[in-house]
């Protein structure tokens, strides 16, 4: 895995990233995270925390947990490594 390390300094330049545009509808919810996030925690995990609570702030307690326990975990067991 060789993912865009965006800069203005190197060989990905921010106008390599993917733009995507989508509507927004009343009841969604938006999930907004580094690639501390996005390469350590696998999708399930994600909408497990977000199914496991009624509110923002308890969806977001729901993470540490879960980025918590990767870390411990042997690196082949990760999302990428």
């Amino acid at each position: 895995n060789t993912p865009f390390q965006l800069s203005t300094m190197g060989p990905d330049e921010p106008w390599h990233a993917d733009v995507e545009k989508f509507q927004v509808e009343s009841g969604d919810i938006l999930v907004m995270g580094t690639d501390g996030l996005w390469d350590n925690v696998y999708d399930a995990d994600v909408l497990e925390a977000l199914s496991s609570g009624s509110t923002p702030q308890q969806m977001a307690d729901r993470f540490p947990p879960i980025t918590a326990h990767r870390r411990i975990l042997p690196p082949r067991s990760l999302r990428f490594y």
